[in-house]
């Protein structure tokens, strides 16, 4: 099979990855083929060992790639699917209500107007829980969010 090779610098997660084309090879899958974790033989000498990435288009996949060469002198290539290259176009299309906070571990009781609730759905209720046995300072305390009906 064909395998058109690449690197990246992108963080992994990264959805819409820059990538510099470094090669093509054919592949040899080697046994018990797992398409989620594929591990392949190239058939071509001097494939470029600084490609980081692959895309393999009978399985139309993208994959983090670990290339080495064996003993034999054979170069190996250990890949990972790239679920969010693979599936971007899914990705990016998608609607999603996405919850979000003014600030991370301090949320506020401003009502997030994104959201698909009703002021009138929302009730808020302090229980003082005493000194919290797992801190070492009365000042921190515990929020608790509930959604549902």
């Amino acid at each position: 099979m064909q395998a058109t090779f690449y690197r990246t610098t992108d963080d992994v997660k990264t959805v819409n990855k820059t990538l510099r084309q470094t090669d093509t090879a054919t592949l040899r899958p080697t046994h018990n083929m797992d398409v989620l974790r594929p591990v392949f033989v190239v058939d071509k000498d001097g494939l470029d060992l600084t490609s980081n990435y692959v895309y393999i288009a009978e399985y139309q996949r993208y994959y983090f790639a670990k290339l080495s060469v064996s003993p034999a002198k054979k170069i190996i290539v250990e890949c990972t699917v790239d679920a969010l290259m693979t599936y971007a176009t899914g990705i990016r299309s998608c609607t999603a209500c996405v919850i979000r906070s003014e600030s991370i571990g301090k949320p506020t009781d401003v009502i997030d107007a994104s959201l698909p609730i009703h002021q009138s759905q929302v009730t808020t209720t302090a229980i003082d829980l005493g000194n919290p046995i797992f801190t070492t300072s009365p000042s921190h305390g515990y929020f608790l969010t509930v959604q549902g009906t």
